[in-house]
């Protein structure tokens, strides 16, 4: 029996190596785009990555706002640096979308 990028990918994730998961699974999605099993970790990958980095967003928006004294019911504009933590988590959720566009639980992010 032959090892995939996709059953490569789920041992690193079972052994915690979540950077080098994601690698495989990217390249599993593009050699075997229609591969269900492989579309589905990916979905899976990146959703916990968007969640993560809408989580570390969230973070330094609530720092931000702390250490410029702005109360949260002041309208404001993020810093550069919190803007683009955010477009890296929209970007991650849209990855999910673009390979499920129905997951709902991308579509509540």
């Amino acid at each position: 029996m032959t090892t995939t990028k996709t059953d490569e990918a789920k041992a690193a994730l079972e052994k915690g190596d979540f950077d080098k998961a994601m690698g495989l699974v990217e390249a599993a999605l593009s050699e075997q785009p229609d591969d269900p099993s492989a579309r589905e970790l990916y979905a899976i990958t990146h959703l916990a990555r968007a969640i993560r980095l809408s989580d570390k967003a969230r973070e330094a928006r609530r720092t931000d706002l702390l250490r410029r004294e702005i109360d949260y019911d002041q309208e404001f504009h993020d810093v550069p640096e919190v803007a683009r933590t955010f477009d890296e988590a929209i970007a991650a959720i849209e990855d999910v979308l673009r390979v499920d566009p129905a997951h709902w639980k991308a579509r509540m992010l």
